[in-house]
């Protein structure tokens, strides 16, 4: 199997829920992506929220809210989501910030995770 480490834990996030984890690199300067099904309650976490949070289908790239520190474990089911062009899009732009992937690279990418989850 050819993959890289953002594509596998997207994946698994999306078939599983959970978590995913983001770190730097062992082999260098650059994120490395991880997925976990839970983490531990006693594991603070540190969060930005929105102030105001509504039910969307992609998340604003910016919005005003505010830090939250979190020590209970929360339960993540997989997502019923419907894959569109709007999720699509912001995948598209996560996966070019993140893994600094080319345009015809994502594009393959994101036809795969349709072919996999519509």
């Amino acid at each position: 199997m050819r993959t890289n480490c953002l594509l596998f834990a997207l994946r698994l996030w999306f078939l599983r829920g959970g978590y995913l984890i983001l770190r730097r690199s062992h082999a260098g300067p650059f994120p490395h992506a991880m997925w976990a099904a839970s983490i531990p309650p006693e594991l603070p976490v540190e969060q930005y929220v929105p102030k105001n949070p509504k039910l969307k289908t992609c998340p604003p790239p910016f919005f005003d809210g505010h830090v939250v520190y979190v020590a209970e474990q929360h339960k993540c089911a997989p997502s019923n989501v419907k894959f569109d062009w709007r999720f699509a899009l912001f995948l598209f732009v996560v996966c070019n910030a993140i893994s600094l992937a080319s345009y015809a690279t994502c594009a393959f990418i994101f036809g795969i995770l349709k072919l996999l989850f519509s």
